[in-house]
């Protein structure tokens, strides 16, 4: 039987904004394939941190690289349909952004888990925390990605704060509701993916805007 919990119906929003996204904009396709992955690779760490693996599912996997997929493109497939190599390196090999990009995970994994572990920070606080140094770290070399790292997290705050409000599903079984019943820890958790991964990217493959 398949599982027809709210959440599914929050899945199955997200992931059709993301294939809408992947058909209409053929300029972004390859990027947000990659951080689609590069999302599904770190999702386990974001999740395991909040939840029982029992209740960690392949949906929630799927959310959070659908999440990854169009926090990385958002900002050239709706606002900006150009980009340029920067110093006008177009030559480097496939390997060398990868290598970046999973380093770049790998750090973000792993500030996160120190500050869970060491500093009992909640989960989803944690996993932002790492993702929020990453992207500053990123932003600091390349202060031309600012602009759209701010939109990218707006943008990817609200899908996700529509998609849930629609549907009443979440991605964290436990979340902090305040200001009249907000998912604060998850519009963070959204909001520090979208201001992230799409500098993360760009500045892997040394792409800025125009």
């Amino acid at each position: 039987m398949l599982d027809m919990s709210p959440f599914t119906f929050v899945v199955a929003a997200v992931g059709m904004v993301w294939l809408a996204m992947l058909l209409g904009s053929d300029h972004t396709r390859f990027e947000q394939l990659v951080m689609s992955l590069f999302g599904f690779l770190v999702a386990p760490a974001a999740l395991l941190m909040s939840a029982p693996l029992a209740e960690t599912g392949f949906a929630e996997l799927l959310f959070v690289a659908s999440t990854f997929g169009i926090a990385a493109v958002t900002y050239h497939a709706l606002l900006e349909p150009h980009a340029v190599r920067l110093n006008g390196r177009r030559d480097r090999h496939p390997a060398h952004w990868m290598s970046h990009l999973l380093m770049s995970g790998g750090i973000w994994v792993i500030i996160a888990i120190a500050a869970r572990i060491v500093f009992a920070v909640p989960a989803a606080q944690a996993f932002a925390m790492g993702g929020l140094l990453v992207g500053v770290y990123v932003l600091a070399d390349h202060r031309e990605l600012l602009l759209k790292a701010l939109l990218s997290g707006v943008i990817v705050s609200i899908l996700v704060f529509a998609t849930e409000a629609l549907f009443s599903g979440h991605l964290f079984a436990v979340v902090s509701q305040t200001l009249e019943g907000l998912p604060v820890e998850e519009l963070l958790w959204a909001g520090v993916v979208g201001f992230t991964a799409g500098p993360v990217y760009e500045f892997a493959r040394h792409v800025r805007s125009t």
